[in-house]
């Protein structure tokens, strides 16, 4: 029988941050579908990581949100007229509220930390927001910064290897060029430098393999 036909008689599951490999029985039977495998080998992984997304961190804080005068006990509705970049489940911190009248600090807002949701367009709600009992806050005007936003950073790096981070340079001007038709011949340059970078991204990230490559199918249980 085949190494490769050997290799497919093999199952593998996830279990507590684990891959656990078993082999198909040559005589199942009612108790056992499954034997251990006969030997411990080295194995090796190939997997496709997925990085994080680039942020830019200069325009995370989104600044001049109003909210409105709700009905005591009623939660607030924040506008951000110039557009936001929140939704449903974020967490984002409030800072820098002043009262639209008085031009006096909200105490009751600085500070708070809660979760956006019902976001509709340019206003969305934060979560137990309410104007108190008292109706002690009026209409104000501040900021909201996310506190559980990641992402890469202006001053960090992808995980990607350093000799191939020209190639997120190049794909980012050729999409600058395919804006303008004058463009499309420059655009085209940059694309074909991100793709021979892009091929031999793929050559390095299996440089390290070693043996043949066989497939052992998932198993759920």
């Amino acid at each position: 029988m085949s190494e490769k036909s050997e290799a497919q008689k093999h199952r593998y599951w996830v279990e507590r941050d684990s891959i656990a490999i078993v082999k198909k029985s040559d005589s199942p039977s009612a108790n056992k579908t499954y034997d251990s495998p006969l030997s411990v080998e080295t194995v090796n992984l190939l997997v496709v990581k997925l990085d994080e997304d680039f942020v830019d961190t200069g325009s995370v804080i989104t600044t001049g949100i109003t909210c409105d005068v709700p009905a005591a006990g009623e939660q607030f509705t924040f506008t951000a007229s110039g557009g936001h970049s929140f939704l449903d489940g974020m967490d984002v911190t409030l800072s820098g509220w002043i009262d639209d009248v008085g031009e006096t600090a909200v105490a009751d807002l600085n500070g708070i930390t809660s979760q956006v949701e019902n976001v509709a367009g340019n206003d969305f709600k934060l979560e137990g927001v309410n104007q108190n009992d008292g109706a002690t806050i009026l209409a104000s005007t501040g900021d909201a910064t996310p506190t559980n936003l990641t992402g890469i950073g202006i001053t960090e790096s992808p995980a990607i290897p350093s000799e191939f981070h020209e190639a997120i340079v190049d794909y980012a001007i050729m999409k600058g060029y395919e804006m303008k038709p004058e463009g499309l011949p420059s655009a085209q340059y940059f694309k074909t430098n991100f793709r021979e970078q892009v091929s031999e991204g793929k050559k390095f990230s299996t440089k390290n393999r070693r043996g043949t490559t066989s497939t052992i199918i998932p198993q759920d249980f």
